[in-house]
């Protein structure tokens, strides 16, 4: 009986580990693209250890990409890499590619909206100034800033599966 127990709850723990969400990194391209940063989580110790230990056949080489992203405390998990059209985000260990559902608002990023593709919908909200830098020297208005730094709410959908994240929207020249 107690077994049957002990099986029916892996079961359960297996089921839900496959609907959770959680944040992966995605490449932020060449070009110096708007993008939105989180901490570092226990499941993405597991993405760079499984990447580091397939992209490198030597274990010597393995060990060294382990022990270099360790030192990255934060990922970036959407850009749209300096794409007026295509975004992507980084999510459960694969980068997805969206497309804007809402109308592009400008105020106070281009990035608040909404955006869909590949199964998922991603909802990014409530953008709060955080820090604004201005090119020295010059007058502080919007033609003259050189980095704005904004908290957002990045919510994600993938069928019966939603979660929120905080994130950091970096942008800049």
């Amino acid at each position: 009986m107690l077994q049957a127990i002990m099986l029916g709850l892996l079961f359960i723990q297996a089921a839900s580990a496959g609907r959770q969400l959680w944040l992966s990194p995605v490449n932020i391209g060449d070009c110096v693209a708007a993008r939105i940063t989180a901490p570092r989580t226990r499941s993405v110790d597991q993405f760079y250890k499984k990447y580091c230990s397939e992209a490198n056949t030597n274990a010597a080489a393995a060990r060294k990409c382990i022990e270099n992203t360790a030192q990255i405390n934060e990922i970036y998990f959407f850009t749209d890499r300096c794409s007026g059209e295509d975004y992507y985000i980084g999510i459960n260990g694969k980068e997805l590619r969206l497309k804007r559902v809402t109308k592009k608002p400008g105020k106070p990023h281009s990035f608040v909206g909404s955006f869909a593709g590949e199964g998922l919908t991603v909802q990014i909200s409530q953008a709060r100034l955080i820090e604004k830098t201005y090119i020295p020297g010059e007058p502080r208005t919007e033609d003259n800033v050189l980095d704005v730094v904004y908290k957002v709410l990045v919510t994600v959908t993938k069928g019966n599966a939603k979660k929120t994240f905080n994130g950091i929207l970096l942008d800049g020249r």
